[in-house]
């Protein structure tokens, strides 16, 4: 007669097929996906077959200590997917080898800078392989935008979409609408935009002023403070926490046009292009002006070359980590409408 408790001892049980070890903590892809993914990579390679018993949700559950919503979230997953059927009182079974339905994203940015580079790659790390994300550019033209969003409005599941500080909120919005508010995610928006579509707000006033405020004792030595930017109307938020820190920490202050003609040694100027950062160091260098002891400098926006760059350059520059997770999530869950994300300080020779 079979020994049929020493078969079974045997035999390779469902859970032992699968390397939940694969499961990152650190990852910005949520965990339930993260399952979703293996359990697919398994079938695919036919570690489980058709008809095959995959573990349950109890004992993924129990033996790699993950909530069980979580693992039943993603089960849910594979069932609306077709990827595995439930039979009751026995389990779960694979019910096909094809894979999740491809989702494909637009992300169109107003211009390709530092920032935007590593967004865009941290964000095509933290989705699902078989997640598309192509990439596309207007520059700050309304009528390349336009163009853009009509040419591909049939053809990807999400679009995303940093709105040009230059351009008015009521043209960008007329634009915005060619594409269905749910297909529709707005990042870097100010709290100007409607709340009817997916939103990651940028608060650049209280941002600003708070960042100015962790550092205000370097900036004691200086004896002025002075924004130089291309458009005063286009960063108002930017502008009104400039003047509230100053106003309250009772610096003589001047928001200026660039581009600036001369410098005023013994000031810090808060530049937002790069041209004017460019523009700044010229006009310090005219004048034989040390960065950091007769003037200060901060720029937006950290890049490589503004490590380095005069023996380093002060940034105010945006989570872009924190902003890659939220859009992620955004773009994979679609429970929350709106998001938040911050900008840092980091404090270098330029101060």
């Amino acid at each position: 007669m079979m020994n049929t408790s020493a078969n079974l001892t045997n035999q390779q049980k469902p859970f032992d097929k699968v390397n939940f070890l694969k499961i990152d903590d650190h990852s910005l892809t949520p965990k339930y996906m993260q399952i979703v993914e293996i359990i697919l990579s398994d079938i695919e390679n036919g570690i489980f077959k058709i008809g095959e018993q995959i573990p349950s949700i109890n004992e993924t559950s129990a033996e790699f200590y993950m909530a069980r919503d979580t693992v039943e979230k993603a089960y849910r997953v594979l069932r609306q997917k077709g990827i595995i059927t439930s039979v009751k009182r026995k389990g779960y079974f694979v019910a096909s080898t094809g894979k999740l339905c491809t989702k494909r994203i637009l992300m169109v940015l107003n211009q390709m800078n530092e920032e935007h580079r590593k967004l865009s790659d941290t964000l095509i790390k933290e989705l699902p392989t078989n997640w598309e994300v192509d990439i596309n550019f207007y520059n700050g033209q309304l009528d390349l935008l336009q163009k853009c969003l009509m040419k591909n409005k049939g053809h990807y599941d999400h679009f995303v979409v940093v709105p040009d500080v230059k351009v008015e909120v009521e043209q960008m919005e007329k634009v915005l609408d060619i594409i269905p508010n749910e297909k529709m995610l707005l990042v870097k928006a100010s709290e100007e935009y409607k709340a009817k579509r997916r939103m990651i707000l940028q608060h650049g006033k209280d941002d600003l002023y708070d960042s100015l405020a962790q550092i205000q004792e370097v900036l004691s030595k200086y004896e002025k403070a002075h924004f130089v930017m291309p458009d005063k109307a286009a960063l108002i938020g930017f502008v009104e926490g400039f003047v509230d820190f100053c106003s309250d920490y009772k610096w003589s202050f001047e928001v200026q046009e660039a581009p600036l003609e001369s410098l005023q040694k013994g000031g810090f100027y808060l530049v937002w292009e790069e041209e004017d950062l460019r523009n700044v160091i010229q006009l310090a260098e005219q004048h034989n002006y040390q960065l950091g002891k007769d003037i200060g400098v901060i720029s937006f926006n950290d890049t490589c070359l503004k490590e380095v760059l005069c023996g380093g350059i002060t940034v105010l520059t945006p989570e872009v980590d924190q902003l890659a997770k939220n859009l992620s999530q955004m773009l994979m869950d679609r429970h929350e409408s709106v998001l938040d994300y911050g900008y840092k300080i980091i404090l270098r020779n330029s101060l």
